[in-house]
């Protein structure tokens, strides 16, 4: 289990916060105008059950992950971010999930901003804090929480709820602890790549390959006639492509 894989090795103390994402029903980027922003996924509960929150079951449930990322999009009209049904619903009521929902970055600005789902800072502060969101990446909520405190937009118990289940993560990691009582303080670069980390990657992206029986001929495949296969067109060999974004230096591509 990758989460476990980054957080587990402690009884006492998170290695690291798996943050499982995008939550949910994100499975738009652009398309005829309608960008990943103001998406409304119209989901039938059979397929959020049986489709959007299964993967995300198993990293709560089974994974035990201490950080859920709510998307950009929203569902049948609830902006994620803001959907009490999905945060707190499902996740903490059902799913037992205990740690901290951050949102997506600039995600609550969605919330007003592109899916007019609120009209004034104060209510999307209401909004998110309500529904169950903790943290916010982004500037929204720290440029506007004090104000709509102060204007009874959102209680003060709501938004201590999530400082608090921001802050119980951040125990788990030992932050408030003295560095010498972490198991995890001499790791340094030299920890990264090493060769025990490389084969169990290597082994894994084996594992992860999956090959489809070509039955009854579907494909006009004849391998007594094909002795290689070519990789063709402008992303063949292309290592920015390979790498993607959020990633860092390989030793090798």
């Amino acid at each position: 289990n990758f989460v476990r894989g980054m957080q587990d090795g402690d009884d006492r103390y998170l290695k690291t916060s798996s943050c499982c994402k995008h939550f949910a029903d994100y499975n738009l980027e652009d398309s005829e105008g309608v960008t990943r922003f103001n998406f409304d996924a119209q989901v039938s509960d059979y397929d959020q059950n049986d489709t959007y929150l299964v993967a995300f079951k198993y990293c709560v449930v089974g994974g035990n992950a201490s950080s859920v990322m709510c998307s950009y999009n929203a569902e049948n009209g609830v902006p994620s971010c803001a959907n009490k049904d999905l945060m707190t619903g499902f996740l903490r009521d059902e799913y037992g999930f205990d740690g901290y929902i951050t949102s997506d970055c600039g995600a609550v600005n969605n919330v007003q901003k592109d899916h007019h789902f609120t009209n004034s800072s104060g209510a999307t502060i209401q909004a998110v804090f309500s529904a169950g969101m903790d943290l916010n990446c982004g500037g929204f909520t720290q440029k506007n929480t004090a104000q709509a405190l102060k204007d009874g937009a959102v209680n003060l118990s709501t938004v201590q709820s999530a400082i608090y289940h921001d802050t119980l993560v951040q125990m788990r990691l030992g932050l408030f602890d003295d560095a010498s009582l972490l198991p995890w303080r001499d790791l340094t670069a030299d920890d990264v790549c090493t060769s025990s980390a490389l084969e169990l990657s290597l082994s894994a992206a084996r594992q992860s390959i999956v090959l489809l029986k070509n039955t009854n001929d579907v494909l006009p495949l004849d391998k007594a006639q094909i002795s290689s296969v070519a990789n063709i067109g402008p992303n063949a060999n292309s290592e920015s492509v390979m790498h993607g974004n959020y990633a860092g230096i390989p030793p090798f591509t």
